[in-house]
């Protein structure tokens, strides 16, 4: 392994990190988005189509993926 030392040790983390870290994230309140009385259809089912689905249907949209 070239250099490095043989010992690993963890990196200290402060208090509030390990807390997220052990119980997760809280979850967030989201306030419910009003149907926007649209319909999208999302061409391509990769990454960026469903990232893209997924914003649309946060906005209220109707969204239909197709691969």
């Amino acid at each position: 392994m070239g250099d490095r030392d043989a010992t690993f040790r963890p990196v200290p983390t402060s208090p509030p990190a390990d807390a997220l870290v052990s119980r997760g994230a809280p979850p967030a309140a989201a306030a419910p988005v009003p149907a926007a009385g649209k319909r999208v259809a999302v061409l391509g089912g990769g990454a960026s189509g469903l990232s893209a689905a997924h914003e649309l249907a946060e906005r209220g949209y109707a969204v239909t993926v197709h691969e």
